[in-house]
């Protein structure tokens, strides 16, 4: 999630593409530009660009317009930077949905993906929140803008391959 640093999302590419491994990347609109010159290999690589909405702002506390609004911006944006890529999935900031934004996501073919597990990222407790709590079929939330997300991925990932997973884009 939040992704806007083009140095952390080629670290992060490098590493799983090294380990044979697949990522969803949420990204705010707000960043889309910040990122711009890496969503192109990001896409190429197979990985999957979600949307993240346009501002970070509460889906659930918005009028429909405002939601609206929210997935047009991001999609419009996207399509200038890949300009054949279809976004599939969203994310809601803090996870807060419900029905009518999903309802007016699946309007922009935009399907919800929520996690269950969540890395932490924000200490050297991350390691062990994903390799000893992880369990099959899990989506694992981490934050490109959160030092132990980044910086221990490639143990991470390196660990899970050995433990039998396959790490998959949504």
């Amino acid at each position: 999630d939040d992704a806007r640093s083009v140095e952390r999302i080629q670290h992060l590419l490098d590493v799983y593409r090294e380990n044979g491994a697949r990522l969803t990347l949420f990204v705010i609109g707000t960043d889309l530009d910040s990122c711009k010159d890496i969503l192109p290999q990001l896409v190429a690589e197979g990985h999957e660009l979600g949307c993240h909405s346009w501002s970070h702002n509460i889906l659930t506390a918005m009028s429909d317009d405002g939601i609206r609004f929210e997935f047009e911006s991001f999609l419009k944006k996207t399509a200038e930077i890949i300009p054949d890529y279809q976004v599939k999935y969203f994310r809601a900031p803090y996870g807060e949905r419900n029905q009518r934004v999903r309802d007016i996501a699946a309007q922009y073919g935009l399907q919800h993906v929520l996690w269950s597990l969540e890395s932490g990222g924000q200490d050297n407790t991350t390691y062990h929140n994903v390799v000893e709590r992880l369990q099959p079929g899990e989506i694992i939330l981490s934050h490109e803008t959160r030092f132990f997300d980044v910086n221990d991925a490639d143990v991470i990932v390196r660990e899970l391959i050995r433990k039998g997973y396959s790490l998959e884009n949504i």
